[in-house]
């Protein structure tokens, strides 16, 4: 009897290998860059509005969190425009603290202690001693002098006195590290050309923003361009303590500039 050894129900299959032909790929790559080079002119433009307009977003953004800022910390803070660079900061007031002398305290041993601990424990024996005067009637001496020192506390006058001979804390502009609050430089091919102060326009050189608690003094404008003559205008509020922005001029030049 013959055995079919070669029947194709019972044999090993092979797996046929599925993909794209080279012909395929390069007739679907030149369709690809038949697309590109249609569409680049156009995207070109929308490319370079979304810079300008990110800019402008940014920088309307950068006075809301610079006025939020100077609110929650009770501080106020200055924004520094550089027109020159195109960039600008912000900086706050620091105390720096003063290099107290090394002193002996008899009331708190004989150990070293800072000119501040000092006066920190100065201040607590004068709350307590006016507390145990308070609660025992202790009686002032004869004088004439209505603010003369009970006979307790003979010191205190001096203790009060030793405060204005201690050095005095000194202020310090300082750039701000905050995230939102960070040095931030305006992209290539986008400037700010102009800040309106009130009814002063500025074009160039360093300007300082001061923002208050309270907020802002008054309204404030940033004329931003970019190179194909664009405009967004950046409005701080001062009325709203606020930020909007808009697409072009605000204020149109007057005629008079031409000439």
């Amino acid at each position: 009897m013959h055995r079919n050894r070669h029947n194709p129900t019972t044999g090993p299959r092979v797996r046929r290998t599925e993909g794209f032909t080279l012909v395929e790929l390069m007739v679907v790559i030149g369709i690809i860059a038949m697309i590109v080079t249609i569409a680049m002119p156009q995207l070109i433009p929308i490319l370079a509005l979304s810079t300008h307009e990110g800019a402008a977003r940014r920088l309307s953004g950068y006075g809301r969190a610079a006025m939020g800022h100077a609110a929650l910390s009770h501080e106020r803070v200055i924004v520094v425009i550089d027109l020159v660079g195109q960039e600008y900061w912000s900086e706050q007031d620091r105390f720096i603290k003063p290099a107290f002398p090394e002193m002996q305290s008899p009331a708190l041993g004989q150990g070293s202690v800072s000119e501040a601990d000092e006066l920190l424990q100065q201040f607590e024996d004068m709350a307590t001693e006016a507390l145990v005067a308070q609660a025992n009637r202790v009686p002032r001496q004869e004088t004439s002098d209505p603010f003369a020192p009970r006979s307790s506390s003979s010191d205190v006058r001096d203790r009060m006195n030793s405060f204005d001979a201690q050095p005095k804390r000194e202020l310090k502009r300082e750039e701000m590290g905050e995230s939102l609050l960070q040095r931030v430089r305006v992209p290539e091919g986008v400037y700010i050309e102009s800040v309106i102060i009130g009814e002063e326009e500025f074009f160039d050189g360093v300007l300082e923003i001061e923002l208050s608690p309270l907020g802002l003094d008054g309204t404030i404008e940033f004329v931003i361009l970019n190179d194909d003559g664009e405009y967004y205008t950046v409005v701080w509020d001062a009325i709203t303590d606020s930020t909007r922005l808009h697409q072009g001029l605000l204020h149109l030049p007057e005629i008079n500039d031409y000439v």
